[in-house]
């Protein structure tokens, strides 16, 4: 069942993104005021990390208080290969249907298949299919995919987020290493010089691009999801004990 509180904002979250890209529209609706469309990419991140923490909590099993690192990891492989099979058949395929296309159409219309702008736009499909391509992104500019730049960042994090939960198996721990990745995150991450090397052009994209300095926003979403009462339906773990209590220890 989907849940609608969610489907509002990220309808909220659509009609942002739109708005800041579509020039004539703003000006409409919101005349010289500055309006930031970067917004409803943070909304997307946080409704991530809620939706894939969800999930993840659903399909990793409970751990025993004497479980080492390694049994905790060789039971939860059977919960990691379906998150990542529906992970890569849920993402995957899309991104191949728009990235493919425009690189056709680039070589199509440019001619020669040799020409610059067709080997740039290889590039990026490469970049985008090998998950660099946000990183690459601070070197490169604007380019014609640059859209895929917050679909690397939600797939970073998915390739790190479900080791977190293996490796600290309380509730309790989990909550507090959010809460410490946050912080991390947005006072310290945040506050150093972009990389060197990335043109004086791009640095002010540093911290929009990159995996790391966005990653507190998909942290939030994971911490809002072990905000539910467990009694509800639709928590992402199991409901608890008779007699236990709530927040579990």
């Amino acid at each position: 069942m989907k849940n609608r509180e969610i489907e509002g904002l990220r309808g909220w979250a659509i009609l942002t993104v739109l708005i800041a890209h579509f020039e004539s529209v703003r000006h409409v609706l919101f005349g010289s005021m500055n309006f930031y469309g970067a917004s409803g990419v943070d909304v997307f991140f946080v409704i991530s990390g809620f939706v894939i923490t969800r999930s993840l909590l659903r399909l990793l099993p409970d751990y025993g208080p004497g479980d080492s690192i390694t049994a905790r990891l060789t039971r939860s492989l059977p919960a990691f290969r379906v998150f990542f099979y529906r992970r890569f058949f849920r993402i995957v395929p899309m991104a191949l249907l728009w990235s493919f296309p425009a690189l056709m159409l680039v070589g199509l219309f440019q001619g020669n298949p040799f020409e610059s702008v067709y080997s740039s736009s290889l590039s990026q499909t490469l970049a985008v299919l090998t998950l660099q391509f946000n990183y690459r992104l601070l070197y490169w500019g604007n380019v014609e995919l640059s859209h895929y730049w917050s679909l690397m960042v939600e797939e970073h994090f998915y390739l790190l987020f479900p080791w977190l939960l293996v490796l600290i198996p309380s509730t309790r721990g989990r909550i507090r290493a959010m809460y410490f990745g946050i912080v991390l995150v947005a006072v310290v991450v945040r506050s150093l010089p972009p990389w060197k090397g990335i043109p004086q052009s791009n640095a002010a994209s540093y911290w929009h691009y990159a995996s790391h300095t966005n990653f507190d926003f998909l942290l939030w979403g994971a911490l809002l999801s072990f905000g539910r009462n467990p009694a509800d339906s639709d928590f992402p773990g199991r409901p608890p004990a008779p007699g236990s209590n709530w927040p579990p220890h």
